[in-house]
């Protein structure tokens, strides 16, 4: 009986390990990541009631080009000032995605000293309590984070994270917290004419500020809550 037994497990123990060996058989395979590469800009400028021209793309997989498997969802309307979002899409021949997104602007052509375009909130910059001076740099805007600035009426600018990128970036908390809103400039003083809700239910309060056109920088007071954020915007050159 006992010799029986050993027998037994031997062979059991045999079956397993072959059974095994046909289960983990192919199942090892090596995916490769589409590749996929926007032409022209990740941000474009359209001016109102303009056209705009798709610059293009370029997939590959594993060095095939796959570019006519590329699809593309979103529009641009040029009759109407705002940002659109473009997506762009391929699948690998496994099934796994990689996309890419374009903005297009679409701006009012109005003349202003304040210009459309990309620009990025200063290191210099800081946040006090409500109504205080402007103090130390703050850390949070020592990668000077990029801001896009345009405008959608005759004298109104839309700016994209009123905020300057202090929570979003600065803190990490991520997209979500780019706040953005509406201003107005006379030509010589920022007033609030919007802002979007924030993460945490409310918006900003005011904003004051002037224009320096020499530099091509705005320096802003945004209030909000019980802070104030004090920003040097600068246009990038």
């Amino acid at each position: 009986m006992k010799l029986l037994y050993k027998y037994s497990l031997i062979i059991a123990s045999a079956f397993l390990l072959f059974s095994c060996d046909k289960e983990t058989e192919d199942i090892s395979k090596i995916t490769y990541y589409c590749e996929l590469d926007l032409k022209g800009d990740a941000v474009e400028f359209v001016s109102l009631g303009g056209a705009y021209t798709e610059s293009g793309w370029v997939a590959t997989e594993n060095g095939e080009d796959i570019t006519d498997k590329v699809a593309v969802s979103g529009a641009v309307n040029p009759q109407t000032p705002g940002v659109y979002n473009l997506v762009y899409s391929v699948n690998n021949s496994d099934g796994y995605p990689t996309s890419a997104v374009r903005k297009v602007i679409v701006y009012d052509t109005t003349p202003s000293v304040i210009a459309t375009g990309l620009y990025h909130v200063d290191a210099s910059s800081s946040r006090s309590a409500l109504g205080g001076a402007a103090g130390s740099p703050a850390t949070e805007f020592k990668t000077e984070p990029p801001i896009t600035i345009y405008q959608t009426a005759p004298g109104k600018f839309y700016i994209s994270d009123l905020f300057g990128g202090y929570y979003s970036i600065g803190r990490g908390y991520g997209a979500a917290y780019d706040i953005s809103g509406i201003v107005a400039f006379d030509g010589t003083d920022f007033s609030l004419v919007s802002s979007n809700v924030t993460p945490w239910k409310d918006k900003h309060t005011a904003v004051r500020g002037t224009y320096n056109e020499e530099t091509k920088t705005l320096v802003l007071q945004v209030d909000y809550s019980s802070f104030t954020f004090h920003l040097n915007i600068v246009e990038n050159q």
